[in-house]
């Protein structure tokens, strides 16, 4: 029995040893980063650099210079901030994602910025991200996953030592181990809510609108058309989005402020493109009411470029409905008034009123589709169509 204990004892000095600690906070002046810090950095580090190098990285230096103007102003309003350079990346792909990496290269993803609706919007999200490169989240989370590890391991040590002793059992049951997992995910829940606090603060101090905070999560909850999974933000541990949207909700009550910058125009000129390009990855996926949602944005523009209009008839091709065919020949023939060289406009317009029996009307825009895009791959069946389409009736 008593070599029992003394291993149970063994076990339970190197769990301690093994555990690190998670009171962590931002990195002060002079301080040395720890080695499992270091290392975090390398890898980090490994990671920025393909991502700057990926081919879904969106290359618009008006946007970057825009983004990184905004992330700025934010990070200026952090306690603990160092010198460390803020990098931002955006990512082509049309679901609903951000992430900042210890070194401080925040990740956006486009499906995400064509969501938000104004500045202030985008500088809650820039600081909540913010926030956990400044606080260190990722060294943190690290330290917590491998002291749980610690804590299986001992569970497991302790465990075989109860097959020994049946009375082991109640110490290292199923109920501690369920205890254990809702201990990490609270943990998760933690940090967000630390980094929801910290952002919020520095938009405000940044001079924005704490009311337009709260939209983020809002518009997030939105899962239009895409993976079905808890969160539609934050595909695992993160606590849901109706529980952010109720902490930013409790923020600006007690912030008890009203006024600030909001920059809705601003932002909308500087995303245009971006959602444009969205809407297409958004349709290509047949993703009904996202891509719809894009459309709209693009049209309520003060000039709808001729690009909106098309995408609006490629949207009311997805659609399918019975007013489809007619709906998206008049948004492409819209879009070929507004730019009478869009080749693509042309061509689809041709290939709807073909569909719609308008036979010589359909001839003329695939002939001027082939004029403006003689190099086209399917020239060959474009001219087929006019050949057919100018037969005499038999």
């Amino acid at each position: 029995m008593r070599s029992r204990w003394l291993l149970a004892g063994a076990l339970l000095a190197a769990f301690l040893e093994a555990c690190q600690s998670t009171e962590i906070g931002p990195l002060g002046a002079g301080e040395t980063r720890a080695p499992d810090e270091l290392a975090l950095w390398d890898e980090s580090k490994e990671w920025d650099e393909r991502v700057s190098k990926s081919e879904a990285r969106v290359d618009e230096p008006a946007l970057q210079a825009y983004l990184e103007g905004v992330a700025g102003k934010v990070y200026a309003g952090m306690p603990g901030r160092t010198a460390d350079e803020i990098r931002i990346h955006v990512m082509r792909t049309p679901f609903l994602n951000a992430s900042a990496s210890p070194t401080g290269t925040v990740i956006l993803h486009s499906g995400l910025l064509a969501r938000l609706e104004d500045e202030a919007e985008l500088a809650t999200l820039l600081g909540h991200e913010l926030a956990h490169f400044v606080s260190r989240h990722s060294l943190r989370e690290k330290r917590m996953r491998e002291n749980a590890l610690a804590k299986r391991r001992l569970a497991g040590g302790l465990l075989s030592i109860a097959l020994m002793n049946p009375i082991f059992m109640e110490i290292v049951g199923s109920e501690q181990s369920e205890s254990l997992e809702r201990q990490l995910r609270g943990y998760s829940r933690e940090l967000e809510r630390e980094a929801d606090l910290a952002g919020f603060e520095a938009m405000r101090a940044a001079g924005y609108d704490v009311r337009r905070s709260v939209r983020l999560f809002e518009a997030v909850l939105i899962d239009d058309d895409g993976a079905k999974v808890p969160d539609p933000y934050y595909w695992a541990d993160h606590p849901s989005m109706e529980e952010r949207a109720a902490h930013y909700r409790e923020l600006i009550s007690a912030a008890s402020s009203s006024g600030g910058e909001v920059g809705s125009e601003r932002y909308a000129a500087h995303v245009e493109k971006l959602i444009e390009a969205n809407v297409r990855d958004d349709l290509g996926l047949a993703r009904v009411r996202s891509s719809k949602a894009g459309v709209e944005r693009l049209l309520a523009r003060p000039e709808p470029s001729a690009e909106a209009y098309f995408l609006l008839g490629d949207w009311h091709r997805l659609a399918g409905d019975a007013s489809s065919p007619a709906l998206a020949a008049e948004a492409y023939a819209k879009a070929a008034r507004l730019d009478p060289k869009h080749a693509a406009a042309a061509r689809a317009n041709g290939l709807a009123l073909r569909g719609l029996g308008q036979n010589a009307a359909a001839a003329a825009e695939l002939s001027r589709a082939i004029a403006l895009d003689p190099e086209a791959a399917d020239r060959p069946i474009l001219e087929a169509f006019v050949r057919e389409l100018e037969a005499p009736a038999p």
